[in-house]
């Protein structure tokens, strides 16, 4: 049973999400990277995370974007879903 409220009870049902998390700072070289299959700065990391987070929410309508001012200054990543979800197959 999950103790998560529902996002469209609380909003309304036309009503978009928007979700932020700030995170560790990451090289601003990397910002054109991070969300591509397969890219990771960690020694054991698969890259497939963020890449499909992208790809979840593009085919839900929304975004999933990140932006750092570059390392040491944190970054904040960004989750926006629309209130109702498009239709797939009209």
């Amino acid at each position: 049973m999950s103790t998560s409220p529902d996002l469209h009870a609380l909003l309304g049902a036309d009503a978009d999400a928007l979700l932020s998390y700030t995170a560790k700072a990451f090289p601003a070289e990397n910002l054109t990277r991070i969300f591509n299959h397969g890219f990771t700065t960690r020694k054991d990391g698969h890259g497939f995370g963020l890449h499909s987070g992208a790809i979840a929410a593009k085919e839900l309508g929304g975004s999933l974007a990140a932006f750092s001012e570059g390392a040491g200054r944190g970054a904040t990543f960004t989750l926006e879903l629309p209130g109702k979800q498009p239709m797939l197959n009209p």
